[in-house]
């Protein structure tokens, strides 16, 4: 199974009660949000900004991306934890004041067909950098 998506934040908030809609879910997975559309496979090309997955074996990934989109949109208090590329997108488009993208012009993609959330994780960033996430997500215990 490749990619699904990219889909358009804004196109897939509205389409999220739609049963046509594909959802990211699972314990396995993966997501990646760009700046600019891309076909295939991610490369730097689509300004990649966060790549992020689950953590642990639970059965988290559409709560992962629903907290996600949340703190993209700045929905989250400072005393509660929440997810960290979220806030970090959040907080580039509040501090640039960037013109041409906002949350919703983004674009959201995941996998869901990978055997390792940490491995496959760590693989897309060594690849494509994306510019949001911190630092290098760990190795995992299994693999490292």
């Amino acid at each position: 199974m490749p990619w699904v998506g990219p889909f358009q934040i804004k196109e897939f908030l509205k389409k999220s009660l739609d049963k046509k809609q594909p959802l990211p879910t699972g314990k396995k997975g993966i997501y990646l949000v760009t700046k600019k559309k891309w076909q295939g496979t991610p490369s730097k090309k689509c300004e990649p900004m966060y790549v992020g997955g689950v953590t642990g074996d639970s059965d988290r990934l559409l709560s992962r991306v629903g907290e996600l989109v949340a703190a993209m949109f700045g929905l989250y208090s400072k005393n509660t934890k929440t997810h960290t590329g979220g806030q970090l997108i959040s907080t580039h488009f509040r501090r640039t004041e960037e013109k041409e993208y906002h949350p919703l012009g983004l674009w959201i993609a995941w996998r869901t067909d990978i055997t390792c959330n940490r491995c496959a994780e760590k693989k897309v960033y060594d690849e494509i950098r994306p510019w949001c996430n911190e630092r290098s997500p760990p190795f995992c215990n299994k693999h490292g």
